[in-house]
């Protein structure tokens, strides 16, 4: 083989591979340029690479057109190459080639777009129909975390005695929905349960008109993507949007922490019902008075207040922020005449959501709870208390950090550390900025690092917390 065809198969391999690797990140990130430089913020171009697993994005007909895009490019570098001393440019675009690849997917996700528009809104005119079409009641439900813990939850506990729906696991988008509308509502459906997202102000108020919830729970608000809102007011007036939405016969559940600023409750004219933690005046409709961990089981035990009643809970949902999610569904079920009874029958047969807090056997007779399907802070904290429930002497955390959180991610993570120091739990981070605060935490520039160091420290006395987002060759490794 000569020289020529060897600096060629030499450019398109690490082109092709950028490219693979830059579609995939803006496939996760909604080709939405906002989440694309909040990261870079964050981060730094060369530290995406390090922060994101490659993986193949999904078959889709923008990611093809995407594809075919970055092909026309590759052939235009090739032949630019002829004109030039052929070594020195080439070597120059390999070097460059993660740079140029950014470049050529960001350029083929703007062509792209007129498409996606087209279609998206072909998609939501369908759905708009089949809502339409047959009669159903919409719930919302948004917040900055425990949306689709909760959306799971409450499809639950109203299938005992209603034909439910819900949208797609994390399908929580404007089209998102529209699409699980397509898929899941049928004639016979009498609720339909629609996870909101957003990143921007006006994204919730778009599904709502799409949906026309009766229901709403707005579920937390926290600094999760404040580096998209910018501020938490933000936030607030954002996730705030679906109880704007509901009608006068409607009913709002809020999590009553949320500051409702003065001006928004004039504008709401669903019922209001309050739920929190602990029981905070008289309006609180719905709180925990009582709840226990059992190891042995490994099953929650609670009590919790709601409308002048007790419940008294078994479930095998594990965490106290669970059974705080449980309390809008409790309250809504009630609201939807299901008795006492039926949903204390329901919520006992409930599973735990696979790495939300789920169990799972690890390294040398280790136990892991997998808490890596998301994270945030409020949730990360929530995890640490829960993992201090266990008997085992050594305790671990495992994390590579959280995401878009802008200026509030320092205070985060001295937060984080705090409780760590307190309850005596030994840190293991891909995250720089954890080291820099706490010396004693254990850092690796890589997963693979990691993971070499933790195997090494583990026993069988060992309880392992695996906190936010890992590569599956990761996961796999971990839990047996």
């Amino acid at each position: 083989m000569n020289i020529n065809r060897i600096e060629i198969i030499i450019l398109i391999a690490a082109y092709c591979y950028n490219a693979v690797f830059f579609t995939y990140f803006y496939m996760i990130k909604e080709y939405r340029f906002d989440r694309i430089i909040a990261s870079i913020s964050e981060f730094g171009f060369f530290g995406i690479l390090k922060k994101y697993e490659f993986r193949l994005p999904k078959k889709s007909i923008r990611n093809v057109l995407i594809f075919i895009i970055h092909l026309i490019f590759l052939l235009l570098l090739i032949y630019l190459s002829d004109y030039y001393n052929r070594l020195i440019f080439t070597l120059g675009l390999v070097l460059t080639s993660p740079v140029l690849a950014f470049l050529s997917s960001s350029l083929a996700v703007v062509l792209t777009k007129p498409f996606s528009l087209v279609k998206n809104n072909i998609i939501i005119k369908k759905a708009r129909r089949l809502i339409n079409k047959y009669h159903v009641e919409f719930i919302g439900i948004t917040g900055s975390y425990g949306k689709s813990s909760i959306k799971e939850f409450l499809c639950s506990v109203l299938s005992s005695k209603y034909k439910t729906a819900k949208t797609n696991e994390n399908y929580n988008t404007k089209i998102g929905v529209a699409i699980s509308i397509l898929s899941n509502l049928k004639k016979e459906t009498k609720f339909f349960i629609a996870e909101m997202g957003a990143y921007r102000k006006g994204e919730i108020q778009e599904i709502c008109t799409i949906t026309k919830p009766k229901y709403g729970i707005i579920t937390a608000v926290g600094n999760q993507h404040l580096a998209l809102f910018k501020t938490k007011e933000n936030i607030i007036k954002t996730k705030l949007e679906l109880a704007r939405a509901l009608p006068r016969n409607g009913v709002l559940y809020i999590n009553q922490n949320i500051e409702i600023p003065k001006k928004i409750a004039k504008s709401i004219k669903a019922r209001i019902v309050f739920f929190s933690k602990k029981k905070i005046n008289n309006k609180t409709s719905a709180y925990i008075k009582q709840i226990e961990f059992n190891p042995k089981t490994l099953k929650t035990n609670a009590k919790v207040h709601c409308y002048n009643d007790t419940f008294n809970i078994t479930t095998i949902l594990l965490g106290s922020h669970n059974v705080l999610n449980l309390l809008p569904v409790i309250c809504l079920a009630k609201d939807l005449s299901l008795n006492k009874n039926t949903i204390t029958q329901a919520i006992s047969r409930l599973n735990q959501m696979t790495n939300k807090l789920s169990l799972h056997k690890g390294p040398n007779s280790s136990l892991i709870i997998s808490d890596s399907l998301n994270s945030n802070p409020d949730g990360f904290l929530s995890a640490l208390d829960f993992l201090h429930s266990f008997p085992q002497s050594h305790k671990v955390v495992v994390t590579k950090g959280l995401i878009e959180l802008g200026k509030e991610k320092l205070g985060s993570y001295k937060q984080i550390i705090k409780i760590i120091r307190k309850q005596n739990i030994r840190m293991y981070t891909t995250d720089e900025l954890f080291q820099k605060i706490e010396a004693n935490i254990i850092y690796a520039k890589t997963e693979g690092e990691l993971y070499n160091r933790l195997l090494s420290d583990l026993t069988n006395d060992s309880v392992v917390l695996i906190e936010g987002r890992f590569s599956s060759l990761f996961i796999n490794k971990i839990i047996k």
